[in-house]
């Protein structure tokens, strides 16, 4: 309890200083328009100043959100707050959300980890951030981009903006020039954190990599599935959302916090893999000559069928193997007698 607490605090302050610095920033520039005014011209003033405004607003509104967004966890996987039809999908996911863990007793699917801060896990964590007092993952990994990337631009417009302000002064320093110098100041420490996180994350991003794999030393191309894709899972399937900073990017359902292999290859429920592939599936559909062939085979003399009950599963391999190697069918061409040898081998396989 010590520790949680001890953690919070820092959490807490951190957030305070972030949003004092943003705060100072936008007051102290404010205060420089007179100044402006006289050196740019009306016009160009308030253009920029329109642009300066509109990336402060983004920069704390992605601030804002993705310090009160939950990063996702585990448990909201039970709740229906991140589920979605491919939860359900298949094997592989279900063996993802096997492993538990051992410090909050709760499954953890592929790509989770325990945050001692939190003291939860996260899915997809990232890592736990102290500037946003929470942890960086799922569901809240887009605004933490987006915060890098406006706060950037936000910073370097202060810097510019207040810098251009202070030249020819000769010497005669307002109040407000003292206040422009320490914006400066503090403005470019965080600058220089910022550009290089910007960077980093921008390449983690294109090859879908967190930073704990990367300090892991995971490999790149573990569960990268392409540019596009890799953008889309982070920042949603809809491109003209991508750098909006109050709605969420990921509620696509190919995307669900669970599953992390290529969206366009995996079925979408499990009777989709239970099924096994069908006639159309196959490279050559069999004809109706090819359909009555396979009445035929699967029909003993009476109709019945030949083959053993699926409990004398040695039988079912033994019959499958005769039928894969059966001679070909009156009435069927090539394409349809391989088609429908793979059917049944796969069938009798399954």
């Amino acid at each position: 309890f010590k520790l949680w607490k001890k953690s919070e605090t820092m959490g807490v302050s951190h957030v305070i200083v972030v949003s004092g610095v943003l705060l100072l920033g936008v007051v102290v520039v404010s205060g420089q328009v007179e100044t402006l005014i006289d050196r740019l011209g009306e016009t160009f003033c308030a253009i920029y100043l329109a642009v300066f405004y509109v990336f402060f607003a983004l920069t704390a509104t992605a601030y804002a959100r993705v310090t009160l967004t939950s990063p996702g966890r585990p448990q909201d996987l039970l709740t229906g707050v991140a589920a979605s039809p491919y939860m359900e999908a298949g094997k592989d996911a279900q063996k993802k959300l096997m492993r538990q863990c051992n410090r909050c007793k709760c499954n953890k699917p592929e790509r989770c980890h325990h945050c001692s801060d939190c003291n939860s896990c996260t899915l997809k964590m990232d890592h736990h951030c102290p500037w946003v007092n929470n942890c960086v993952g799922f569901r809240n990994y887009k605004f933490f981009y987006l915060l890098l990337l406006y706060g950037t631009v936000t910073e370097l417009l202060t810097i510019a903006l207040l810098i251009y302000s202070l030249l020819e002064k000769d010497g005669k320093f307002k109040p407000w020039d003292y206040a422009s110098m320490a914006t400066i100041a503090l403005v470019g420490l965080f600058a220089i954190g910022t550009v290089g996180l910007a960077v980093f994350h921008t390449s983690l991003l294109l090859v879908n990599q967190t930073t704990i794999e990367q300090l892991q030393s995971v490999s790149s191309e573990k569960y990268s599935i392409g540019y596009k894709n890799n953008v889309r899972q982070a920042l949603g399937g809809n491109p003209l959302l991508w750098l909006v900073p109050c709605v969420w990017g990921v509620p696509d359902p190919e995307f669900d916090g669970v599953n992390w292999d290529n969206p366009q290859t995996r079925p979408a429920f499990a009777s989709d893999i239970e099924a096994g592939p069908t006639a159309t599936d196959s490279p050559h559909p069999p004809t109706a000559a090819g359909m009555d062939a396979i009445e035929i085979e699967m029909s003993g003399p009476s109709g019945s069928m030949p083959y053993p009950d699926a409990g004398a599963l040695g039988g079912v391999r033994a019959q499958a193997q005769l039928s894969v190697a059966a001679p070909p069918i009156a009435g069927a061409n090539i394409a349809d007698q391989n088609s429908i040898e793979q059917r049944m081998a796969q069938g009798y396989a399954a």
